[in-house]
């Protein structure tokens, strides 16, 4: 939750574990809203809410029929059959269309719609629209069903980025009209449900926010705030790296190298290393403040850790050639613009007042403060495995 001018007021999580007791790895989506929803009853308590919108990383997505899934939302962790391994690879998009590779396992949304038509084609048939996580829980929350370009472009292989249209793996499958018209991420899809309203204590006049994809969203508050330029790191279970005037065409896949597309639908090249869940696994169940990060940097800086190649081996990146010493040769390469990085964890509750603000072009109030403050947003943030908020 922030306040009018985007400062943070209330941060609440729950650990986002996958639920393995289905035909494969996929999210507690019954989980994640029950939280959701009783956390809503609390703080509307607290302060008067105004909007919600939803953030939520990448590579999410549910087959809905009405407002339900008819399948669960499937893990990107999930390990792939070796049959749709090998049948995606005939099938999968170019490089210079969606600007990432295939990835490993349940990775893209396209190779998860290809193991779910062909292990079950019956619930498959169901269908009636393919919804990423942020837009599915409007759609929950008495939202109209409806699609949003950072969410489709996010490294999924069902968007075509150049042509602006659905990827040829998604026209040739047949798959494309399950895709519902595309709105801005701050565009209003409704006001929630009488159920929803009754459930959580909000007005019926509570708006539904479109959402937007997690990083995008943090990306999109430097750009409100005349910093379009400036080189951005945005962390979570991945860091991407987002620079604006680098060519698509100096983009390298094997240097882990993507484009994404931002809220107004203006390319954004970025680099994206599994840094977050890197960083998880070293700490084990060790924690430490924020500050206490950032004060360590100068001097994990000053140990040129580019030096040593990724434990990870889901980064994407070229191996790092090492001496005998165990040293390299190889140092970052520097940006085009010589500018340095400006880095964020925050993104899903300071955005709210900044997209709702772009929808409406409007200069109303926007988001959740004490109940002083009429017009408020409340945002749940889906995260990888790390929380969702």
């Amino acid at each position: 939750m922030a306040s009018e001018d985007g400062w943070p007021l209330e941060t609440h999580t729950i650990p986002n574990a996958p639920n393995t007791a289905g035909p494969y790895p996929a999210y507690d989506l019954a989980r994640l809203e029950k939280w959701f929803l009783d956390t809503l009853a609390v703080v509307s308590q607290r302060h008067a809410i105004g909007a919600v919108i939803a953030t939520a990383h990448g590579c999410g997505a549910v087959l809905v029929d009405g407002n339900k899934p008819v399948l669960p939302m499937m893990d990107y962790d999930a390990v792939s059959p070796p049959a749709i391994d090998q049948a995606y690879a005939r099938i999968a998009p170019a490089y210079g269309e969606v600007f990432c590779g295939i990835g490993a396992g349940a990775m893209r949304l396209a190779k998860q719609l290809l193991w779910q038509e062909s292990a079950y084609p019956v619930e498959f048939a169901r269908a009636k629209t393919y919804l990423t996580t942020a837009q599915f829980f409007a759609l929950r929350l008495g939202g109209r069903a409806a699609s949003e370009i950072s969410q489709l472009a996010a490294q999924s292989h069902i968007w075509d980025l150049v042509r602006h249209q659905p990827s040829s793996v998604m026209r040739e499958r047949g798959w494309d009209h399950l895709l519902p018209q595309r709105v801005p991420a701050g565009a209003v899809l409704g006001t929630v449900s009488e159920a929803v309203a009754r459930r959580t204590g909000l007005a019926r006049s509570t708006e539904i926010l479109c959402g937007v994809h997690d990083s995008n969203a943090n990306l999109f508050r430097y750009k409100a705030a005349g910093m379009a330029d400036a080189s951005i790191l945005s962390t979570g279970t991945w860091m991407i790296g987002f620079q604006r005037d680098l060519a698509p065409d100096k983009l390298d896949a094997t240097s882990a190298m993507v484009l994404n597309i931002d809220v107004d639908g203006e390319n954004v090249p970025s680099t994206l290393t599994m840094t977050g869940r890197e960083y998880d696994l070293i700490r084990k169940e060790k924690s430490a403040a924020d500050a206490a990060v950032l004060a360590a940097l100068p001097t994990l800086i000053a140990r040129e850790p580019w030096r040593c190649p990724p434990s990870l081996g889901m980064t994407g990146c070229s191996p790092v050639p090492l001496t005998a010493g165990g040293s390299s040769d190889r140092r970052p390469k520097r940006l085009p613009n010589g500018r340095g990085w400006r880095s964020s964890t925050q993104h899903s509750a300071q955005t709210a007042a900044l997209m709702r603000l772009a929808a409406r072009n409007a200069s109303s109030s926007m988001v959740a403060s004490p109940p002083t403050c009429p017009s408020r947003a409340v945002l749940p943030r889906c995260g990888h495995r790390r929380a969702s908020r």
